[in-house]
Formats: structure tokens, C-alpha cells, sequence
């Protein structure tokens, strides 16, 4: 009788140590139904043209545009996001569509936001990441899986965030 109890106990502990990222569903999380590794990124970052789903590195990307003014307001929790997860190898990226630099950089700083700033020029190829409108947000796993994503703005520095970013792999 004891056996059955003591198996079900060391499962939740297992659930409850490793994390479970469906969590954010509360948070208007969305998840994929089976294994997706979404196609590669590059942005520019200054005049660096960077690859941004990297493995080996879980990564949260973040697309935005002045033109919507509901994308600015998640800027400075970004910023608060990475200080709350401090030095955690997790990369936040805020993907700048449409604007030039000078306008995205001056958005950004002006929202309270200093985080390094990816810009994306041509957006006509991110139909894979944008399903409907800006902002629109995406954890990626250390293997190159989208694990999450998110339409709309999102609440970045929520307990239950930082905690599932922390737990990703």
C-alpha cells in the first residue's frame, strides 16, 4: 500500500523539480502540439547581421514596432526580466520591425529599455513567427524548439515567468 503512494509522491517531485513550462498557460501562454523547431532567425544587432535561434541557448524573441504603441509598454518589463533572472544564459532579444534604427533605438531608450536591440528590416519573411499582429513573443529551448509563444503583451516579470525561463533547457 505504502509502494503506490511513494511512487506517486517521487512523480510530482519530479514534476515539481524539472519544471513544467505549461504553467504559463495562465500567463496566455500557447504551446505546440508536437516537436517544432522554427527556421532560423538573423537580425541586425548595430551593423552585425546575428543568427538569433542558436542552440545551446534558451532564448525569448520578442518582435515589436513603434507603430503599435502596445509593444513598447512590454520594453522596460524585458528590461526588468533580465535583471531578475540575472546572470541565467537565457538570451532576450527584442526584434524591432519597421522602424529604422535611429526610430527603434530612441523607442526603446525612451520606454526605459536598454537591452541590446535586434532590427529586422524586412519582416516579409517572418511568417513562420508572426501569426497575427505585434508584439508577439517566443521561447526557444537550448535545442532549438519553440517551447512557447504569445500574441499580445505579456506579463515578463510574473514569479511564474522568471521560474519557467529558469527551468527551459
Amino acid at each position: 500500500m505504502k509502494k503506490p503512494v511513494l511512487i506517486i509522491t517521487l512523480l510530482l517531485l519530479s514534476v515539481l523539480c524539472h519544471g513544467d513550462i505549461t504553467r504559463l498557460s495562465s500567463l496566455g501562454f500557447t504551446f505546440p502540439e508536437g516537436r517544432m523547431i522554427p527556421p532560423p532567425l538573423s537580425a541586425y544587432l548595430g551593423e552585425e547581421k546575428v543568427e538569433l535561434t542558436t542552440r545551446n541557448r534558451v532564448t525569448v524573441l520578442y518582435f515589436w514596432s513603434g507603430s503599435n504603441p502596445a509593444s513598447l509598454t512590454d520594453l522596460p518589463l524585458l528590461e526588468r526580466l533580465k535583471g531578475l533572472l540575472g546572470d541565467d544564459e537565457i538570451l532576450i532579444a527584442p526584434v524591432n520591425l519597421n522602424d529604422s534604427p535611429v526610430e527603434a533605438y530612441d523607442l526603446a531608450e525612451k520606454s526605459g529599455c536598454f537591452l541590446p536591440l535586434y532590427l529586422y528590416p524586412d519582416n516579409t519573411n517572418l511568417k513562420p513567427y508572426i501569426m497575427k499582429s505585434v508584439p508577439a513573443a517566443y521561447i526557444i529551448n537550448s535545442r532549438g524548439e519553440l517551447v512557447a509563444s504569445r500574441q499580445g503583451n505579456s506579463p515578463w516579470t510574473h514569479p511564474d515567468m522568471v521560474r519557467s525561463l529558469r527551468e527551459v533547457e
